[in-house]
């Protein structure tokens, strides 16, 4: 049976293009270790993807379950080496600040940016699409 899944999972080629992503995402992490959303983001996305496509009994498994025991570091490791000082944690925390007093964060030069050393505040210049995944990050950090 896990046989089976794992071919049908290579076939699919689903699974494969997530394992990629997310080892992009730990590679951008090793290189700029102040920006850990990138690793919530994509290990969502990726657990997800799982949860949906991975049969029960598989998920009930000795094994898989001695798997996800032996990778839960990899993932607690970027919330114990994050910083409150780091300018991507400052300038996420301003983002919510300025979305829950109903502010739009691209209009009104209210978003902590770090430029030289210098604290400037700006607009916020990201895409919308991953405030989303940013305030999910926020919520369960």
């Amino acid at each position: 049976m896990e046989t089976n899944f794992l071919r049908k999972a290579a076939e699919s080629r689903g699974i494969i293009v997530f394992l990629f992503v997310e080892l992009v995402a730990l590679f951008v992490f090793v290189l700029f270790p102040d920006y850990p959303t990138i690793i919530y983001s994509t290990s969502a996305l990726f657990g997800l993807y799982l949860v949906y496509k991975l049969p029960s009994d598989l998920i009930f498994r000795r094994k898989f379950f001695l798997g996800i025991v032996f990778l839960l570091p990899l993932f607690i490791f970027p919330i114990l080496t994050a910083s409150p000082e780091y300018e991507r944690i400052q300038s996420l925390r301003t983002l919510f600040e300025v979305l829950n007093q109903g502010g739009n964060p691209y209009i009104g030069e209210k978003i902590f940016h770090e430029v030289g050393g210098e604290v400037v505040f700006g607009n916020f210049n990201n895409l919308p699409l991953t405030i989303p995944f940013y305030w999910i990050t926020h919520f369960l950090t």
